[in-house]
């Protein structure tokens, strides 16, 4: 397909415990019956609920690159409604009419004209990614394919595997969202988002105790329980719950985001320009759990939990207590990213935004964990790789020490996106994105430098292609990759995409992930 005429190359596009209970049931089951697992997992089936009658799309640091049409380089490239969460400057690129020259023997000519309107109905993305498990073991982990129990051998196995490691999810939607671009009024886009997101990285004392549970050498005695025959494993020398979950963490976050961005060129001819951006945004909290050590020895941990997953934190009670069920927010807060987008001599752009910058304050159901001994448990540990199973199993009758907080406040995960790209021809360029996390200990966000490489190809009007490669952000080396359809004259667009096509070709570090888009519009 040979490109014609284009007017533009810019393209649109520890208590001590009562009776022994583990650092699972600190992690998952902080308080008899607070079942951590259940509330990241419960979101994101709770979001995929709502998606589905919804499709929804993806953009995260873990999917920033199922963006539909870039792949990669999006700091430079998309536009419209897409440009939120991105970089807002690229508002301000204006939608022209391209003519294509089709390979036939008539040398056919198809234009596309300008559409500055776009819209979508739905878009979702989900991945799922462990450093600890190959793929087989994931998919196990997500689906429960494997039903064979653990080996003591097995389960030593995997608490070596998991040591250093663990699994990072995301789950993020666009529920509606919509843009106009002109030369005139420049670009403005809105969007309304729900995100989820979660990590959970164990150090060696936290592998050990999940998978060997009262096996594990920390348990140098034991005991039977006169009135139930449970063997006890307890330690003669118990640590506090920051000594022996150093360097573990276990985050969580789930917030719906109503976004307003403008973007528009400042100045410049035909070959170079420059152009500027913000965005704006309202977010509303659903759940906020966030447990870490610091580098001062001390444990952080706190929760803050929608009333729609009944959690139970025992004796302790908070003043700011939300009565009644359902969905109800949490915490509230407000953002703002900024961006700025230059071309030059019509083929090289460079971009540079700065997103979520902004506060997010937490006032409902807030509780914040104490300090405490580690003292004893029952549970001989997982059976399986499918963490989120398995910790149902281990009802430790202790935990952490809960107190009730009044509220807290939380920054949000900014992080900082730098990109440069090559147009070598319309709607054909290559690139590569920088992204830094500003603060790596917010839920949600990388906890190092992520890279990427990439290229975004239009073989034929109707069909554009992209793919790359990433690496860093704590999920290693991957090669994402999309491909959409533009249907009816270019009023129709549909998509999909993977965050690693290396997932399916090799079993180690593996990335589960889907980016869908399907009812995407342009007039």
């Amino acid at each position: 397909m040979n490109v014609i005429q284009s007017t533009n190359n810019l393209t649109s596009s520890t208590t001590k415990l009562n009776d022994y209970g583990f650092v699972v049931s600190c992690l998952f089951y902080p308080a008899h019956g607070v079942q951590y697992w259940r509330l990241w997992f419960g979101a994101v089936c709770a979001a995929v609920t709502v998606l589905a009658t919804n499709p929804m799309y993806s953009q995260s640091e873990l999917n920033d690159y199922s963006r539909l049409g870039q792949n990669a380089i999006g700091t430079t490239l998309v536009s419209d409604y897409q440009a939120i969460g991105v970089n807002p400057a690229n508002l301000g690129f204006i939608p022209e009419e391209i003519i294509y020259e089709e390979p036939s023997p008539l040398q056919l000519q198809i234009s596309r004209r300008k559409r500055n309107w776009s819209v979508t109905l739905g878009e979702l993305g989900v991945a799922v990614h462990s450093n600890a498990m190959n793929r087989s073991n994931l998919l196990d982990a997500v689906f429960s394919f494997n039903s064979e129990q653990f080996t003591l051998a097995d389960k030593q196995k995997a608490a070596d595997n998991f040591t250093g490691k663990g699994v990072l999810l995301n789950a993020d939607a666009i529920l509606l969202g919509g843009a106009y671009q002109s030369e005139r009024y420049g670009g403005v886009a809105f969007s309304v988002r729900e995100r989820v997101s979660a990590e959970f990285t164990f150090n060696a004392s936290a592998a050990q105790l999940a998978f060997l549970g009262r096996y594990y050498s920390y348990f140098d005695s034991s005991y039977t329980r006169e009135w139930d025959g449970t063997i006890i494993g307890y330690s003669r020398s118990p640590k506090l719950y920051s000594e022996l979950f150093d360097s573990t963490r276990i985050s969580m976050m789930w917030t719906r985001e109503y976004n307003v961005s403008y973007g528009r060129k400042i100045f410049g001819g035909i070959k170079n320009k420059w152009y500027l951006g913000i965005g704006l945004k309202y977010i509303v909290g659903y759940a906020n759990l966030n447990s870490y050590v610091d580098e001062n020895g001390q444990l952080n941990a706190y929760s803050a939990v929608t009333p729609l997953f009944n959690i139970n934190y025992g004796k302790a009670v908070s003043p700011s207590k939300i009565d009644g069920t359902g969905m109800i927010p949490v915490g509230r807060g407000f953002g703002v990213d900024i961006g700025t987008t230059i071309l030059i001599s019509n083929k090289w752009r460079i971009g540079i935004s700065v997103l979520d910058l902004g506060r997010m304050y937490w006032d409902g159901n807030v509780f914040k964990a104490e300090d405490y001994l580690l003292n004893g448990m029952s549970s001989t540990g997982f059976n399986s790789y499918n963490i989120f199973t398995e910790a149902q199993k281990i009802q430790g009758e202790g935990g952490f020490k809960w107190a009730g907080l009044s509220s807290i406040e939380s920054t949000l995960p900014t992080r900082i996106r730098l990109g440069v790209s090559r147009n070598i021809g319309v709607m054909r360029d290559i690139g590569m994105d920088i992204i830094i996390p500003a603060t790596s200990l917010q839920p949600g966000n990388l906890s190092e430098v992520m890279f990427s490489l990439g290229a975004a190809y239009q073989i034929r009007s109707w069909l554009h292609v992209n793919g790359g490669f990433t690496f860093g952000g704590s999920m290693g080396f991957n090669m994402p990759a999309g491909v959409m359809f533009s249907i009816f004259d270019g009023f129709w667009e549909l998509g999909l995409s993977t965050r690693d096509l290396l997932t399916y070709i090799s079993a180690k570090d593996p990335t589960l992930s889907i980016g869908v888009a399907t009812a995407r519009f342009r007039f």
